[in-house]
């Protein structure tokens, strides 16, 4: 029991990482946005680099906090699954 215990903390670490870790990736895009666009560089080609790269760090953060959400009820032992497949009949 205390092993499952563990590993439902690490889990929850993990996912806890990963959301503040896709925070900072939206942050980070929407800051590389705004620079790109208002600041008036030189090669145009760094100006829709940065537009590009921004929105992809903004893209893989709302991915990376959304995967943290979903699938959390599908966790379960078998055998909780299975009982709560037979209280529902």
């Amino acid at each position: 029991m205390a092993v499952r215990g563990k590993d439902r903390i690490s889990r929850n670490r993990k996912r806890a990482r990963q959301r503040i870790l896709g925070a900072a990736f939206v942050l980070f895009g929407i800051l590389l946005w705004g620079v790109a666009a208002t600041a008036q560089l030189k090669p145009e080609a760094l100006t829709y680099a940065g537009i590009t790269i921004g929105g992809a760090a903004v893209v893989a953060g709302i991915i990376m906090f959304a995967t943290t959400l979903w699938g959390q009820g599908s966790r379960r032992l078998p055998e909780e699954r299975d009982r709560i497949r037979t209280m529902s009949r």
